[in-house]
């Protein structure tokens, strides 16, 4: 019984790294005409580089999709899975596929909205609280790297607020995967170039 529990687990666990390693905005961008969106802009697959080639319905539409991932795997794994460790460790596996997809050489999106879908599904306060934080700060820098770097610095307070503290260290790390996916925002920005 145990081992099919635990063969249960690691199937849900690599299901959760190949959906969310589908490249959503690459997609889009494809579908709108862009054959490789990774070829303009900040050249990253994620929300913010597909709005600036697209338009700002664009970037809602990929990161909702990219939020979608993390919401429907996790809903789906809540059907197997009641461990909220467990679970912590599928979300992962979400947003590891998503930042490092092996469709793409294993290279993917910054994570920031596949972090709010994973965020969505454990507190939707704590991600409403975290997508109006992204908001104001978008709209008082004009940076999103910044914006999510203000965002990501709320989340562990917010988390022992609403969710728990054992889901801090998630967080942590999380948040330590979405800066260095930004690590080439952040050398623009002391370049004065802001994205």
């Amino acid at each position: 019984m145990m081992i099919n529990k635990f063969i249960i687990f690691i199937f849900i666990c690599l299901l959760s790294f190949l959906v969310g390693a589908i490249p959503s905005g690459y997609l889009f961008a494809k579908w709108y005409g862009i054959s490789d969106v990774r070829t303009i802009g900040s050249g990253n697959i994620g929300a913010s580089n597909v709005g600036r080639a697209l338009g700002w319905k664009a970037f809602i539409m990929v990161f909702l999709l990219d939020a979608l991932k993390a919401i429907i795997v996790l809903l789906w794994a809540q059907l197997f899975v009641s461990s909220f460790i467990l679970l912590v460790i599928i979300a992962f596996g979400v947003l590891i596929g998503n930042c490092f997809s092996p469709f793409l050489q294993f290279n993917g999106g910054k994570g920031v909205a596949t972090l709010m879908g994973i965020i969505g599904v454990f507190s939707p306060l704590v991600m409403c609280c975290a997508v109006v934080i992204w908001l104001i700060a978008v709209a008082l820098t004009k940076v999103p790297a910044i914006a999510s770097l203000c965002t990501l610095c709320t989340l562990p307070f917010l988390s022992y607020c609403f969710i728990s503290i054992s889901f801090i260290p998630f967080l942590l790390a999380a948040s330590f995967i979405v800066l260095w996916r930004h690590k080439q925002n952040f050398k623009l920005l002391k370049l004065h170039y802001f994205f």
